[in-house]
């Protein structure tokens, strides 16, 4: 890594002024032994816009793939990649690696870099190559003595075709660690080498449980010895809690795992939550008025929530710690001579300890005035034992009003009330309402009430005069016993000019008869 970081230096500090873009390798000349080796190349960029570059090779007889087939060069600066490559197990021999660059700008405008590497490939030591992969190994065979005393010997070299049947893999792809949030799916690659026999391979992911749902593409690889293949493992992640979890990709033959690389997951907590309120609340000025609020925590995470209302309101509890999933409930109230006659909005805002502001709604609070809010005007007949009362309402709201009509507070309950309705009454306009209050009894309504209605609104109210009962039976059951001599009175005042009206007595007898009963009821009332 120091001599790449020197090349690097050394790179954009002499770079050619001919080019503002030049492709480097860490080495010109590379020599292995054994069957692996890798090469890092980079392009130096100087003319300040950044630019997309994709590599290419051409390995001869060599088997090998780029770390990162495209990158992202900067401005002004480097960037590069690994080129790793295999030899065939016993191959001895030299290839010219030859490295193309693909640089386009975003207005594709494109420049082709080139490079070449020279490798050579020396076998392990126990290896000779031969034609048609024959692989010849050193032998020595002693001389043998005859009873005679000759000796014998021999230097032949015992060839066989190398074509093992051992099987071995390995995975090759990038070590971070993948950031996901719960919901979302992330694809990774990897890259598939055979180091043994030709083969077909099982591709599988494992783990996670059933937190992280994997999936493998393709399931299966079929590849020559040094052959490389493309798999990718998409990773999908469950509303869980925050975390690392991980997943293991295994290349498997015949039940057997031959390679496995270990993904890990970090999966992001999420903060989210949601409030549930009531459509519209109603009420009367003169009345404190409360509903409730429910809070939900849809985020992954245990989480504490707190709603805030207007200052003159109340809120009960004022936060609730809830796990996933959970909910709570908020009672609100409102206190009375708060609110102005109509309709008022009232802003709610639901917040979370670790994410802050997640929900605002303005609830429609209809407040009710306690006060004849709609002009009545009302006319009174009475004939005998029924009161009948005309009611003129406007309707001086913004909307129409449903199933109006009026009723009579304050009164016996045994009296029969019956009432008109309007179905509906436009803003601005008058309805006429008729109540007819049919008297059962003697008892008397001394401050009885009208009440217009809206449905279960009350619109206006009215106070109205006392309804006494009439007639003969009415006048006996209103007077109190300190007033009985003064009613003896009046009947014998009436009993005297019934039979004045008689004719029974003279004109002239009429006064004194009249006089002598009047003094002696008198004195009777002084008594």
């Amino acid at each position: 890594m120091k001599g790449i970081a020197f090349a690097l230096f050394f790179a954009l500090l002499f770079v050619s002024t001919a080019s503002a873009l030049q492709l480097n390798s860490n080495a010109d000349h590379v020599s292995i032994r054994g069957t692996e080796g890798k090469v890092y190349f980079w392009i130096v960029n100087t003319d300040g816009i950044a630019r997309t570059a994709s590599f290419s090779a051409d390995l001869g007889g060599l088997n090998g793939f780029f770390e990162d087939d495209g990158v992202i060069i900067p401005e002004r600066g480097a960037k590069g990649t690994w080129l790793k490559f295999s030899a065939p197990l016993c191959f001895r021999g030299t290839e010219r690696v030859g490295v193309r660059a693909d640089v386009c700008d975003a207005n594709g405008n494109c420049e082709i870099l080139e490079k070449t590497v020279l490798v050579a490939a020396n076998p392990p030591e126990h290896c000779r190559v031969y034609d048609d992969n024959r692989v010849a190994v050193d032998s020595f065979v002693p001389a043998r003595g005859y009873g005679d005393g000759s000796i014998a010997s021999s230097s032949i070299a015992y060839a066989s075709r190398f074509d093992p049947t051992d099987f071995e893999a390995e995975i090759s792809g990038s070590d971070f660690c993948v950031k996901i949030k719960p919901g979302e799916t992330v694809r990774r690659p990897f890259t598939i080498i055979n180091r043994g026999a030709a083969s077909t391979f099982v591709l599988r992911a494992v783990g996670g449980e059933n937190e992280i749902i994997s999936t493998v593409s393709p399931r299966s690889l079929s590849l020559y010895r040094g052959e490389a293949g493309e798999a990718w493992v998409d990773l999908h992640a469950a509303r869980v809690e925050g975390g690392r979890r991980y997943v293991s990709l295994q290349v498997v033959r015949s039940g057997q795992v031959l390679a496995e690389n270990p993904i890990c997951v970090e999966v992001e907590d999420v903060f989210e939550g949601r409030v549930q309120l009531p459509s519209k609340v109603s009420g009367r000025q003169c009345e404190d008025i409360s509903f409730n609020a429910v809070v939900e925590n849809t985020g992954t995470s245990r989480d504490a929530f707190a709603v805030e209302i207007p200052k003159s309101a109340q809120l009960t509890p004022e936060f609730v710690l809830l796990n996933p999933g959970e909910k709570a409930l908020f009672s609100i109230s409102v206190p009375a001579n708060t609110l102005k006659a109509g309709e008022n909005d009232f802003l709610v805002t639901a917040k979370s300890s670790a994410k802050g502001l997640f929900g605002q709604a303005v609830l429609k609070i209809q407040a009710d005035s306690c006060v004849a809010s709609a002009p009545v005007q009302s006319v009174e007949t009475r004939a005998d034992n029924v009161l009948e009362i005309t009611v003129s309402v406007t309707n001086a709201f913004a909307e129409p009003l449903e199933n109006v009509t009026a009723v009579v507070e304050g009164i016996p309950s045994q009296w029969r009330v019956e009432s008109t309705l309007v179905s509906l009454l436009a803003p601005g306009e008058t309805a006429t309402l008729t109540v007819k209050i049919t008297q059962t009894n003697s008892e008397e309504a001394l401050s009885p009430v009208l009440v217009v209605k809206s449905g279960d609104r009350e619109i206006a109210r009215k106070p109205l005069d006392a309804i006494r009962p009439s007639g003969l039976t009415g006048l006996f059951t209103s007077l109190s016993q300190n007033s009985l001599l003064l009613a003896l009175l009046i009947i014998a005042a009436l009993v005297v000019a019934v039979m004045f009206a008689r004719g029974r007595q003279s004109q002239q007898a009429f006064p004194e008869v009249f006089k002598g009963k009047l003094e002696a009821i008198k004195r009777a009332a002084r008594k």
